[in-house]
């Protein structure tokens, strides 16, 4: 006798799959359930968000992006997917832009970023993003900080602006120390102080 399979084991081997059939695909079946409502639940995740999130391409191409863009940008799905990034970036901060994702291509993210986006009507937001890269693509999140900026521009234009007049007006702890013992420069000192 050979060893091997024989005619006789067939009727085995058929009774084996009869039984382990229903059980695989019930398994099966479950494992799809399950990856079903854990990937509706990320999408109600990233749907409450007011982040834009993306998958990129290493050259910039848009693989996916989620409906912020819509709401806060104007893009639908159809005017992002496979669209370049660079295309909707500032033409000043493209090239800080490219330069940023190589960085994060070698060193695998990139934590904080700013830039300029432009909305579907031309409008000018900015964007501080938070890259990861996995496998052959990059994540990456940014977050609207356009309020922000223009906060801070206006705190700096009434720092160093009269408010009366509006002028600029020097700001004393700029000056050098030795400076301050010419008599000139302590009755400057004085008056603006006053």
């Amino acid at each position: 006798m050979a060893a091997g399979f024989q005619e006789s084991d067939s009727d085995k081997l058929e009774s084996v799959i009869k039984i382990d059939t229903p059980k695989d695909i019930t398994m099966q079946k479950q494992t799809e359930n399950n990856l079903r409502e854990e990937n509706i639940e990320l999408q109600r995740y990233i749907s409450v968000t007011k982040d834009l999130f993306c998958i990129c391409s290493f050259n910039g191409k848009i693989i996916k992006s989620n409906p912020t863009w819509r709401e806060s940008l104007g893009y639908n799905d159809s005017q992002m997917i496979g669209k370049s990034i660079f295309e909707i970036i500032v033409n000043d901060d493209v090239y800080a832009t490219k330069f940023a994702i190589s960085e994060a291509v070698k060193s695998g993210g990139l934590d904080k970023f700013v830039n300029r986006v432009l909305s579907h009507k031309g409008i000018i937001r900015y964007y501080e993003w938070r890259v990861k890269v996995f496998e052959n693509s990059i994540y990456a999140s940014g977050r609207d900080i356009s309020d922000l900026i223009m906060t801070r521009e206006k705190l700096e234009y009434y720092h160093n602006r009269d408010t009366l007049t509006g002028m600029y007006q020097p700001v004393l702890y700029n000056l050098h120390p030795r400076r301050w013992f010419c008599p000139i420069n302590c009755l400057l000192a004085s008056f603006l102080l006053i």
